[in-house]
């Protein structure tokens, strides 16, 4: 007995608002509703392209889940000023130090089995273009073979 995966389902765009993102800003995507999935795994797609010149040797985005914690709230990080709590970091994406549109996947990123709102920090040393970007996600589960 062994794991697969289901199918793939195709990419869901996050809602978050890349186009013209700040160096140190924030988006915040719409409410997954995964309250009642278990087991969930993702993956993410971020497509980005600099605003002029070639990211920052080491530049990065930041991906967390916003769990929310009751009646409708989310955790801090969810009006946008305050940071989000370190355990909520889901994952890194490195971007490559150049002008370029770079596609970024993070794997396997397990969903946590609540509804959740993405949120993306650009840590990239620039802002990055105003069309083309995205952050897309698809989600899956684990079946016995």
């Amino acid at each position: 007995m062994g794991f697969q995966y289901d199918s793939y389902a195709s990419l869901t765009d996050s809602g978050c608002t890349v186009n013209s993102l700040a160096d140190s800003g924030k988006t915040l995507g719409t409410e997954i509703a995964n309250g009642t999935a278990k087991n969930t795994l993702s993956t993410w797609t971020l497509t980005i392209d600099p605003d002029g010149a070639a990211w920052d040797a080491g530049g990065y985005a930041e991906l967390y889940f916003l769990k929310e914690t009751g009646d409708g709230t989310f955790e801090d990080g969810d009006g946008g000023g305050e940071d989000p709590p370190a355990s909520a970091l889901a994952g890194v994406f490195l971007l490559d130090d150049r002008d370029a549109e770079q596609v970024v996947s993070l794997t396997e990123v397990p969903l946590p089995n609540c509804d959740l709102k993405p949120l993306l920090i650009l840590e990239g040393g620039q802002a990055a273009d105003g069309a083309g970007n995205s952050l897309k996600y698809r989600s899956y589960n684990l079946e016995d073979a």
